[in-house]
């Protein structure tokens, strides 16, 4: 492969990387949204409407279930060859935009400013679930915006409209720490573009030595069979001289006797 060649197979190869990353998130993804969408409807369950919760827990489960099943998919078809099957970037995309949306409905559907344990809680509850993604998403940043924004807007919004000094402040603050995570996110995705490009350019490094070495190893084999082939021409014609040279003694030494002295100076010369 070409140094050109290279250049342009990099971007593509570290966008699958990032993508496979992703995905090898998605289980600490669905697990830790399954124990705050729990933590949620246990801490609710008696403080909001039923049916609305439910409503809400049904469609967390079946988001968290496509989620599992696109990841299962992925790891399926996609892991090792980076076949383009699907685009599995943008279906990731989906899902955690999704998600951020059913996040940021429970925010307001089941926001209540009357009680500020529970409001409190619910702050610290999204603050995990922001964190969790800026962790297992930020290698993709797009993976992080889809999930975040949708999510804590919501929130923050809702704090900010309650008007109350304490839900203000903390709106704003919710607000602040979210930007917070985007520069945490930005600076874990520079890095991580940085650690995948020097793995695929050594990768590629390797390769390229490893292909020099074997087209050196198979020149020497071509050098040692064409040695092996001029010994064996060499020793094939000295045999095929040495007969001829041979009869020609023989015949010189019967024409030594057939000629006059005289002459004998030819023979001596032949």
């Amino acid at each position: 492969m070409s140094s050109e060649q290279v250049l342009q197979a990099l971007p593509e190869q570290v966008r699958n990387e990032q993508i496979r990353l992703i995905y090898k998130q998605m289980p600490i993804i669905l697990i830790g949204s399954f124990v705050a969408a729990v933590a949620l409807v246990g801490l609710t369950w008696d403080k909001v409407s039923q049916q609305a919760l439910i409503l809400w827990a049904f469609l967390f489960v079946g988001l968290a279930a496509a989620r599992g099943v696109l990841a299962r998919a992925y790891w399926a078809n996609n892991a090792e060859t980076y076949s383009n099957i699907l685009p599995w970037g943008p279906l990731f995309f989906v899902g955690a935009g999704l998600a951020g949306c059913l996040w940021g409905a429970a925010t307001v559907v089941f926001f209540m400013p009357d009680e500020p344990e529970y409001v409190l809680l619910l702050v610290s509850l999204y603050a995990g679930l922001v964190s969790a993604s800026a962790a297992s998403s930020g290698a993709y940043m797009p993976a992080f915006y889809y999930f975040a924004i949708p999510a804590t807007v919501p929130l923050s919004y809702r704090l900010i409209a309650d008007g109350r000094e304490i839900y203000l402040v903390m709106g704003l603050l919710t607000l602040f720490y979210l930007g917070i995570c985007f520069i945490f996110v930005r600076t874990y995705h520079r890095n991580t573009l940085m650690l995948i490009r020097t793995q695929l350019e050594n990768q590629m490094l390797l390769e390229q030595v490893r292909a020099e070495k074997q087209s050196a190893e198979r020149s020497q084999r071509v050098a040692e069979q064409a040695m092996v082939e001029k010994n064996r021409f060499l020793a094939a014609a000295s045999h095929d001289l040495r007969q001829p040279l041979h009869a020609l003694g023989l015949f010189i030494g019967a024409l030594r006797r057939e000629v006059p002295a005289p002459q004998m100076h030819l023979i001596d010369s032949i």
